[in-house]
């Protein structure tokens, strides 16, 4: 359960970085550009939330 609310609180949390960096990145005019970096963010916040994931365990 508790694993369950970590994941929906990171995933959360992660498409409001993702939306924030999308609406405030400068390039509006570039929607491919805009799409790439939501993209990106969104690998490097899975990426991010695996290893903290890993670092939880070593700790349990």
């Amino acid at each position: 359960m508790e694993r369950a609310l970590l994941y929906f609180g990171v995933g959360a949390l992660e498409v409001i970085v993702v939306g924030l960096l999308v609406r405030f990145w400068p390039g509006q005019e570039d929607p491919q550009g805009n799409a790439t970096m939501a993209i990106v963010a969104c690998g490097l916040g899975y990426t991010l939330c695996l290893v903290l994931l890993n670092l939880l365990k070593g700790y349990h």
